[in-house]
């Protein structure tokens, strides 16, 4: 947990090298894979065995990470976010999540281009989850959420962008392909 949490905030730090982000990615990401190693305890074990401030510390400052401007730091986030919302969404412990996720995913027009898309990818990541987890899965389907995933998704497939549409933004291209990714899920 404290291990997980350190991380987050060296990976979260744009002060800090590219190099020394990127470490601090592949660390995190490793911490929360889904596997387990031989004398090790799963993600989901460690995170419920972790205090629920921490838990909520973690996911603050990964959630403000998809804001950054370097894509491999949002789609890191993005895949660790999944990755806790595949243990958490099921047993209603990341309430926020979705409404945060769909919201900015919404705010297309609010020149957070960047957030837009982080959004969408961490939607699209865990629609991904959901489709290789039952809980996961029911979670959405019971829940109703996939309805307003898929509001999102149209909506920010078909956004003008303000211009002749010959100016195209590759973040705003980029959100329309990963909202396309969803939309198969």
């Amino acid at each position: 947990p404290q291990y997980i949490l350190a991380l987050v905030c060296e990976f979260r730090d744009e002060t800090k090298s590219s190099d020394a982000r990127m470490t601090a990615g592949v660390l995190l990401k490793n911490a929360v894979a889904p596997v387990k190693r031989r004398g090790e305890a799963t993600l989901d074990e460690r995170w419920s065995a972790t205090s629920r401030e921490q838990r909520s510390s973690v996911k603050s400052e990964l959630l403000a990470t998809l804001a950054s401007h370097e894509r491999f730091v949002r789609n890191t986030a993005a895949l660790v976010i999944a990755q806790i919302a595949r243990v958490e969404l099921p047993m209603c412990e990341w309430d926020d999540l979705l409404p945060i996720l769909c919201s900015a995913a919404s705010a297309y027009d609010s020149g957070e281009s960047n957030f837009v898309e982080a959004a969408l990818t961490t939607i699209e990541y865990i629609l991904e989850e959901a489709t290789n987890d039952d809980a996961l899965a029911e979670f959405f389907i019971g829940g109703g959420c996939i309805n307003e995933f898929l509001t999102v998704t149209f909506k920010s497939i078909n956004v003008a962008d303000g211009g002749s549409g010959a100016e195209d933004s590759t973040p705003t291209m980029e959100a329309r392909v990963h909202a396309i990714k969803i939309v198969r899920y």
